[in-house]
């Protein structure tokens, strides 16, 4: 945000042009992104610090967008870098953490939950904003869908979101680092995708959780196919997790910002190529659509 704020101060030395800016976030980073699109912050000296959001493979509506328990992962960072001590004052604790060297900072072993980010965005009441203090509570012990639901479908923060021309896209396999190498090269068998599933659901729902998973089979399983293969599993699996983590909230809230009448696009990616790191019959990975996003035009030789 204050990154933000200071390329809005630096662009008016220069001209008026320069002043429509773009945020864009892929994965986490689309939590930063759409967070500040809501936030009041967004706005300094009576204009807006960015005009366009562009949202890849994620939402901050997706399951993994908010982090559960935050102050428990944040005691495990500072008790693995002996900063306890201090843990009764935040700001004390937040004063050791800083003094500590970026390379013993990524090494703490923190312990989270499959398909639930231990770091990520949480509710601090600034840039996310709970509204009513009274329901916080009550929200966090239900799930972290009913609590991003409860944030962010408010409608005065879809009118924040609706100041912004907003770009939003997926690609085909969404969830493919769910799985392990031998998962992707083999396939599945019906217990161990029951098994992927079961996970999803225990650390991602709180109510009738069996009656989630047994139609999420149901719903993603080929009944016509006389014989289930493990790659034909591996797939609707991949395409269960994928949509419930990713295509159905960035749907959503493009239809959310189609509302204010505002500019809004959806794309999926939907190339393969012929040769990477990657089965070559699981399309569309992430990262090939990160090398299209990043590929330079090759420099004009000198005449």
């Amino acid at each position: 945000m204050t990154a933000e704020k200071l390329m809005a101060d630096q662009a008016l030395h220069f001209s008026k042009a320069n002043t429509q800016r773009q945020v864009s976030g892929i994965w986490y980073p689309v939590l930063e992104t759409i967070y500040q699109s809501a936030s009041p912050f967004t706005v300094a000296n009576s204009r807006l610090l960015f005009h366009r959001s562009v949202l890849m493979s994620g939402s901050a509506l997706s399951p993994w967008a908010l982090v559960r328990g935050a102050a428990n992962y944040a005691m495990q960072v500072a008790k693995y870098l002996n900063c306890t001590g201090v843990s009764h004052d935040p700001q004390l604790l937040l004063q050791c953490l800083r003094e500590v060297p970026l390379e013993n900072l990524l090494s703490v072993p923190v312990q989270g939950l499959a398909f639930a980010p231990a770091f990520g965005p949480s509710i601090d009441g600034v840039v996310i904003d709970p509204g009513d203090p009274e329901d916080l509570d009550y929200t966090l012990q239900v799930d972290t869908i009913n609590t991003l639901n409860n944030i962010l479908l408010r409608k005065d923060v879809v009118a924040k979101l609706s100041r912004y021309d907003l770009m939003v896209g997926v690609v085909r396999t969404e969830s493919y680092f769910s799985l392990t190498s031998d998962d992707s090269l083999y396939g599945l068998e019906a217990d161990r995708r029951t098994k992927i599933l079961r996970e999803f659901v225990r650390n991602t729902y709180t109510y009738h959780q069996p009656e989630i998973l047994a139609t999420i089979i149901n719903e993603y399983t080929d009944w016509e196919r006389p014989v289930q293969h493990p790659a034909s599993i591996r797939d609707e699996t991949l395409e269960a997790l994928g949509d419930a983590n990713t295509v159905a909230p960035a749907t959503k809230t493009v239809d959310l910002h189609s509302q204010s009448h505002r500019n809004s696009y959806l794309y999926v990616f939907d190339y393969q190529t012929k040769f990477g790191d990657y089965v070559q019959n699981i399309p569309d990975i992430i990262k090939q659509f990160l090398l299209f996003l990043t590929v330079l035009p090759q420099p004009q030789k000198p005449t």
